[in-house]
């Protein structure tokens, strides 16, 4: 065949430039244009019009050094001809010899380009002859749209200026130009690497290759003798984004290495990065994934990574390592980024910032720090970690390493739920200034002619109608009727920050703030802290009283009195706070054992509705995700039950889907992510259904049935079972679908409280914790720390060991350990209102401290009312109640200090031995409930012949009453290096009580209640005036004793034993004996009243 040989001319092209991208050939017609110099080499066309390179003869080192004024490559191809004799072509068939050639074929071909114009790759380039290395040189740029290499060992595209040592391409030099991949992209895959070497690569199609290497920036990159990069060195900087993927742009290969320099954005991600063995992206600067990365091995390292909007990176092994980790979601769109590992994830890092519904997670080994060693493993602390309404979790084991951790929910909302059912009150009675009510002993009205019960409460006509309570009248009094109902604040939405782990989790911190969010372990939860916080909104439980208030009055007239009624609305709180489960996700959420609730939001990041008619399913996974490995499905229940999955009703998720719903449902009602430590979520899941088969057939249930509340509470065992229910799906369409249901035996541990930290064992070594949440183990739990607040908290374990150096402080919180309890602190431990509890009577309680024990309790405003039936007629009342610190063993319950043990409203209670010692005094005393009533009535009344008479009152009451402290057990010791001192405090065994010190002091609690009536009555006719004043005043002081039972009672004394109205009772003898005196004496109530009347 004889082949034509020219040298080609180019025709006038139309060249676009733009501001991101290299000149870019509209058309392009015989467009290779050698250089006239030596170096350039000579053309020929194939019969087919494939234009064919004869390339330069290459050195003793393999290079073909070959110049161009314009090379590109239109979409009929372009041959390199690699050969001497005759070869065969895919492009044009056989073509001849190169006559350039006289000796050995090229290893490497050089395409470099001299002139000022873009190289436009718009077809495929073929080495004919020998595979060879082939590079395409242009500092002016590269644009490809359908290119593709044919018998090449490699492929280099390259902005840069070739570096040529001894015949060889040591490296490139580039300063400037973008290589860009558009329309139908690159296609590499038939060679065994693929370089783009520029300033910046912009990818708006794909590139597909075998192993992909990509250099941007302005750099001196140098290449090892097979043309491989082996060094990167940075000549200056450069603000262009350096890989820039669009949302229809990508690569795939099987292994990806991206290295940049550029100061701005290193990688801009829209698209999707795909390998099958590994991706490596080494950056100066940022690299931002909005698209999809996915590799069995990713190696990040940059300036800052970032995933925003819909980013999903997976893989099984990851390591990141950056100055700055971000991950947010959008708020509005509700799009979340999810970076995955299947079996490790290490991120080395400065900060991490997790929000808005993204999620980093481990399905095996998670380690978040400082720095990473060459194999992946985590060192030092990062400086910060905040997660708000995110995922961290580990699946196997977690840990994290930062000086500040903040666990933040992304916003709570409260509302108020009724709870239980309406209790309607009517016929409450109370005369005016009293604080007490009544009951109507019935609901007919006396006449006035009647004889009225001296024993009951009625209500009769004398003229007007008044009260009789036990024979006594009022004129004034007030009759109430409504309805009594429970509400209480229930969570309404919540967004919280969940760090956990389906195997165990190191924590180690200066600062952890868990913000009415998440810390949990399936199995040990370890953590070295400097300061714990953990918050979470208190709510409270009403019993609201609303209906009506009637006051009725005397209306006096000159003859016959009538009866003045006013009617006004009344209602009353009685407020509880009680803990509000936030750290959880959703809305309208209630714990409870009637399976998962349905929540399709949690799981939309990789979930979207399958468009495929002939799944079984509503949702899918990302197949990005899942085409890596199948996940068990409920296909597994469908096949025991030999049933057909095409003619059964459509499930609502496929396999993964179904898997994160469930440990979504397992967290919810247990706070952990597993139900036992270990499990991955398949073999969990698996467990689950095994069980729920096993339920099925012993209760012959069809496939669909869900479980009543009575045979829940038969279950021996947790299941999964799959439940028809309605679901509506993201579409907003509800759909009827097999759901797959959890539903836990009741001797499963369910979620404690607010739920903050949760796990099966706790070992937290602080500094100073704060603890307004919950820490809750289903086994040991061990706080130890220098300072430590427990705030309204729970800290509860099988076994708990609180241990101060200095304080433990319990306010109004609950410490509480099943077989064993221990509260100990060098200084001192304070219970303020609390309870430090022990609740097996096999069990123990210790509550030790080298200082003082302060068991106090505390006041609260337990109710508040307030009636106004008009402007100068109301009615006010308030109690304030008293809190008592309680310390409680169900075993024995042992309370000991160095110092003292003091006590104020408080309680130390033992279903055993009860015993308090104290190293100098023990003192047991009083606080005082108050309730307070302040009403005003006033009436005027008017009858012929001018008469007029006006009455008014005002009463202003607060009744004080006293709670003391108490010691109570079967048998109960209490003694003291000092003294003993009660005041209205009580020592109570059921056999022996034993009260020993060197002074033991029984005596009383005073409460002082007043009473202050006003009033004022004014007569006026025609012909005189009369008025009356009248007030009292009345204080009364009552006294409460102290009290000493028990079968056997024994008081000893190094001095004296002293009390006022005391009461020593001992069925079988009471001994007191002392070395000084015994005085005991009785106290009395005083009472003291003043009163005028003009």
């Amino acid at each position: 065949m004889k082949i034509k040989q020219y040298t080609a001319t180019a025709l006038c092209a139309a060249l676009l430039v733009t501001n991101s991208g290299p000149w870019i050939p509209l058309a392009v017609a015989q467009s290779i244009v050698p250089n006239q110099g030596k170096m350039g080499p000579t053309m020929d066309e194939a019969p087919n019009g494939t234009p064919i390179v004869n390339i330069n003869k290459p050195n003793a080192n393999g290079l073909s050094h070959n110049q161009y004024d314009m090379f590109n490559v239109d979409d009929k191809g372009v041959i390199l001809n690699n050969s001497r004799r005759p070869v065969s072509t895919e492009l044009a068939g056989y073509v001849m010899g190169n006559p350039n050639l006289r000796g050995a074929a090229a290893k490497t071909i050089l395409n470099e380009v001299t002139g000022t114009g873009a190289t436009a790759m718009n077809g495929a380039l073929e080495v004919a002859g020998r595979k060879a290395h082939v590079i395409i040189a242009n500092p002016n740029g590269i644009a490809v749209n359908n290119g593709t290499f044919i018998n090449t060992s490699a492929a280099t595209l390259t902005t840069g200026n070739p570096i040529i040592t001894d015949g060889t391409i040591a490296g490139y030099d580039v300063k400037q130009g973008t290589v860009t991949v558009s329309g139908q992209g690159l296609d590499a895959s038939r060679t065994s690497r693929t370089d783009i070497l520029a300033e910046a690569v912009q990818l708006n199609g794909k590139v597909w290759s075998d192993e992909s290497h990509v250099v941007t920036g302005k750099n001196t990159v140098s290449v090892d003798g097979s043309g491989k990069v082996t060094n990167v060195t940075k000549t200056s900087n450069s603000e262009q984004v350096g890989l820039d993927v669009s949302q229809i742009g990508g690569m795939y290969a099987n292994s990806m290495y991206l290295v940049g320099t550029n100061d701005g954005f290193g990688v801009n991600n829209k698209g999707i990065l795909s390998a099958q063995n590994h991706i490596s992206v080494d950056s100066t600067g940022k690299v931002q994934n909005s698209g999809t990365v996915v590799a069995p091995d990713i190696s990040i390292s940059a300036k800052g990574f970032t995933q925003v909007g819909k980013a999903k990176l997976y893989a099984d092994s990851a390591r990141i390592s950056a100055d700055a980790f971000t991950q947010t979601g959008n708020t509005v769109t509700k799009d979340a980024p999810v970076l995955i590992a299947r079996n490790n994830l290490a991120v080395s890092t400065n900060t991490i910032k997790n929000t808005n519904g993204s999620v980093l997670k481990s399905e095996g080994v998670l380690q978040l720090g400082k720095t990473m060693d060459y194999n992946g493993a985590i060192a030092g602390k990062m400086d910060a970690l905040t997660n708000v309404a995110a995922t961290i979790e580990a699946g196997q084991q977690g840990v994290i390493l930062a000086k500040s951790i903040a666990n933040k929910n992304g916003g709570v909302t409260l509302k108020r739920a009724t709870t239980g059912t309406t209790e309607h009150v009517k016929n409450e009675v109370a005369p005016a200034g009293s604080i007490k009510r009544y009951q109507l002993s019935e609901e007919r009205i006396y006449d006035h002619d009647d004889p009225i019960p001296q024993d009951k409460v009625v209500v009769h006509s004398s003229e007007n109608l008044q009260l009789s309570i036990n024979g006594e009248h009022h004129d004034s009094w007030t009759k109430y009727e409504y309805d009594r109902t429970r509400v209480k604040e229930v969570v309404d939405t919540s967004k919280p920050g969940r760090i956990i782990s389906g195997g165990n989790l190191q924590i180690e911190a200066d600062v952890v703030t868990n913000d009415a969010s998440q810390i949990s372990a399936a199995g040990t939860l370890a953590g070295k802290i400097g300061h714990y916080e953990a918050l979470n909104p208190k709510g409270n439980e009403y019993i609201s009283e609303n209906g009506t208030a009637t006051g009725y009055s005397r209306h006096k007239h000159h003859g016959w009195d009538s009866t003045n009624i006013r009617e006004a609305e009344y209602h009353n709180d009685v407020v509880q706070p009680i803990d509000i489960p936030v750290a959880v996700y959703g809305s309208n959420i209630a714990n409870s054992t009637t399976g998962a609730t349905v929540d399709t939001s949690v799981l939309t990041s990789m979930s979207q509705l399958s468009t495929n008619p002939n799944t079984t399913y509503a949702m899918e996974t990302d197949p990005n995700f899942t085409n890596r490995r199948s996940f068990l499905s409920s296909d597994y229940v469908i096949n025991r039950l030999q049933l057909n999955p095409m003619r059964t009703q459509k499930r609502l998720g496929d396999g993964y889907y179904e898997q994160q719903l469930v440990m979504q449902a397992i967290l919810r009602q247990t706070g952990k992510s597993r139900l036992q430590a270990g499990l991955t979520e398949e073999e969990q899941y698996r467990k689950l259904m095994d069980a729920g088969l096993t339920v099925m057939k012993s209760k012959s249930m069809t496939l669909g049935q869900g479980l009543t509340e009575s045979e829940q509470q038969q279950l021996t065992e947790d299941v999964v079972m799959l439940v028809s229910q309605p679901v509506v799906l993201p579409n907003g369409k509800t759909e009827t679908l097999l759901v797959p249901t959890l539903y836990l035996a009741p001797t499963t541990q369910r979620v404690e409280g607010a739920a903050n930290m949760q796990a099966q064992s706790i070992n937290l070594q602080v500094g100073t914790m704060h603890n307004r949440g919950s820490i809750v183990a289903d086994d040991a739990i061990t706080v130890h720390g220098n300072t430590i607040h427990n705030d309204n908290g729970l800290i509860k374990g099988r076994t708990t060991t609180v241990v101060a150096d200095t304080d433990v402080r319990n306010t109004q919180g609950t410490i509480e350990g099943r077989d064993h309890t221990t509260v100990y602190a060098k200084n001192d431990v304070i219970n303020e209102g609390g309870t430090i509890k022990q609740t097996d009577e096999t069990g123990k309680l210790v509550v030790a401290a080298d200082r003082d024990v302060i068991n106090n309790g505390v006041k609260y405003e337990a109710s508040n009312s307030k009636v106004v039936w008009d402007s100068a007629n109301s009615r006010r009342e308030t109690v304030t109640a008293v809190d008592q610190g309680q310390i409680a063993a169900k075993g024995d319950a042992v309370v000991t200090a160095g110092r003292d043990v003091a006590m104020q409203a408080g309680t130390v209670t033992s279903g055993k031995d009860a015993t308090v010692a104290a190293g100098r005094q023990v003192t047991m005393k009083a606080m005082t409930e108050n309730h307070e009533l302040e009403e005003h009535r006033y009436d005027k009344g008017k009858s012929g012949g001018g008469h007029s008479q006006t009455t008014e009152t005002h009463d202003v009451v607060n009744e004080a009453t006293s709670v003391g402290s108490s010691v109570e057990g079967n048998n109960v010791t209490v003694s003291a290096k000092a003294d003993v001192a009660l005041s209205g405090s009580e020592i109570l065994a059921a056999d022996k009580a034993q009260v020993e010190g060197q002074n033991v002091k029984l005596d009383t609690a005073s409460a002082t209640s007043t009473a202050n009536h006003v009033y004022k009555d004014k007569k006026k006719s025609l012909v005189k005036r009369e008025r009356t004043d009248a007030t009292s005043v009345a204080q009364v002081t009552a006294v409460t004793g102290s009290v000493v039972s028990g079968k056997e009672v024994t008081i000893k004394s190094g001095h004296d034993v002293t009390g006022q109205s005391a009461k020593l009772m001992g069925e079988q003898g009471v001994q007191v004996s002392a070395a000084g005196k015994v005085e005991l004496g009785a106290d009395k109530n005083v009472t003291k009243e003043t009163s005028t009347y003009r």
